[in-house]
């Protein structure tokens, strides 16, 4: 059996502002530099083979602290990094116009899982990574994994192991509008004889 400890990042700049825009190289906070230090105390009692990291900044940070404590190498891949958002909003404060407007039109149109405003990644292409993030882990050999990732992708990686392979992006949309995930909770799901299934949603890691 191959069991996978899937973490959300730190508290980042972002998530602590009301204001500015998440990117790549959002960094974490000083409670978020805290909140990976205790998470990864507390990993310390699992025996990690490995741990992957999303690229983005926020999620190499957490990594690199659950890495450290265990001695292991953080590898990196970009299967594992938060949905991808309209590139008009990307690098924009959230009082520009062009994000409100664009904002707006996400809002109204967000029940649509096929809708697509410009080059963002619809709730379906979201779900296409989801599976080609889970066949990854399954082509690992290590029986015990970490992986530092988002909330919405991990949202979309509960969706695709609860609901199977023709899971849809309407479906996903109605299953986790209101699935909540604190910074650095986590999210262990095991994998044997060929079926994913999730045995904890948004634990804290103390409580392993």
């Amino acid at each position: 059996m191959k069991t996978v400890y899937f973490v959300r990042h730190g508290q980042s700049r972002g998530n602590a502002s009301l204001i500015t825009q998440q990117t790549e190289t959002t960094e974490l906070t000083a409670r978020g530099r805290l909140q990976a230090e205790e998470v990864a105390r507390h990993l310390q009692r699992i025996p990690l083979e490995a741990v992957i990291a999303s690229t983005f900044a926020r999620a190499r940070s957490t990594a690199e602290e659950i890495g450290r404590g265990l001695g292991l190498r953080v590898e990196h891949s970009p299967l594992f990094i938060e949905r991808r958002r309209p590139g008009v909003q990307i690098r924009k404060r959230k009082v520009h116009p062009n994000w409100l407007w664009t904002q707006l039109q996400l809002v109204l149109y967000s029940s649509r899982a096929d809708y697509r405003h410009s080059d963002e990644e619809t709730a379906q292409d979201l779900l296409t990574r989801a599976h080609q993030a889970l066949t990854l882990l399954e082509l690992r050999t290590e029986s015990t994994i970490c992986v530092v990732t988002h909330a919405e992708f991990m949202r979309a990686l509960h969706t695709v192991i609860t609901y199977g392979e023709g899971v849809t992006g309407k479906v996903y949309l109605g299953a986790t509008r209101h699935m909540r995930l604190k910074n650095t909770a986590l999210m262990i799901a095991d994998h044997e004889d060929d079926t994913w299934k999730v045995r904890i949603w948004n634990a804290d890691a103390k409580e392993l």
